[in-house]
């Protein structure tokens, strides 16, 4: 898991993985735009809806285009857990953190 503030933004999301890659000797996920966008609008789905979960608003073409996902929530909004911290197939990556109606965070991680 990578601890983060509860005010976490999509940027501390993609440093807290980047930082767990680094302890754990692999490089970091460059920033990608694209990537960015597609996990804010899957966050913000999610905090609408009240429920995490894979892939809820992703378009077809992303997943047909090979991208990995990852979408976790925490109450406190203190954690951001994710199996892709140690993928070494993705290069590229965006991330998002949005605090729903419920006060949970729902945090999503895209890479390619």
């Amino acid at each position: 898991a990578c601890l983060l503030s509860p005010a976490a933004s999509g940027a501390d999301v993609l440093a807290s993985v980047n930082a767990r890659r680094a302890y754990l000797g692999l490089p970091p996920f460059q920033h990608d735009a694209q990537l960015t966008a597609l996990a804010e609008r899957e966050s913000s789905l999610q905090a609408r809806r009240g429920r995490m979960g894979h892939v809820t608003g992703c378009p077809r073409p992303a997943r047909a285009a090979g991208v990995g996902y990852q979408s976790s929530s925490d109450p406190q909004g203190r954690y951001f857990q994710s199996c892709y911290c140690v993928s070494q197939k993705h290069r590229y990556g965006g991330a998002s953190a949005v605090v729903g109606p419920d006060g949970r965070t729902y945090y999503s991680l895209m890479l390619r």
